[in-house]
């Protein structure tokens, strides 16, 4: 990313903050904004504690992190270790298989999709930012 563009980033993360302390859910709503996301939540994971969500945009991606807690497996798991885990459909079967706990209940929840990528300055791994994006959302029935 160059530099011009993580300032213009930053610049919108300061104008949500509104005068106030920047704080992780200006960065999320900027996130959403940005990306054009539905929703987004982060999870700080550092070796020394359990993870912990710090920010959820709303109840379905706070369910998202809850249920990423409760099986300990889906995209924002295998992003807190290594790169972005992006699974543009939790339906298919290569979903189910990756994530048998996660996948069918984020769906029965009714997310569709989830883009994990990971929060790290440098080789130090911080946390995870999860994206739940507009298009891939099913309805809850």
């Amino acid at each position: 990313m160059s530099p011009e563009h993580r300032l213009r980033l930053w610049a919108l993360v300061v104008a949500e903050a509104r005068g106030t302390m920047v704080a992780v859910g200006h960065v999320c709503a900027v996130s959403v904004t940005v990306t054009g996301a539905d929703s987004a939540a982060v999870a700080v994971s550092l070796r020394s504690t359990p993870r912990e969500v710090l920010w959820a945009s709303d109840r379905v991606a706070s369910r998202v992190a809850e249920l990423t807690v409760t099986f300990g497996e889906g995209p924002s798991v295998e992003a807190t270790s290594g790169g972005p885990a992006l699974a543009g459909d939790l339906t298919v079967p290569y979903c189910q298989a990756r994530w048998p706990a996660f996948a069918p209940a984020a769906v029965a929840s009714g997310v569709r999709a989830v883009f994990a990528l990971p929060l790290q300055i440098g080789g130090i791994h911080l946390g995870v930012l999860d994206l739940l994006p507009r298009a891939c959302r099913r309805p809850r029935r």
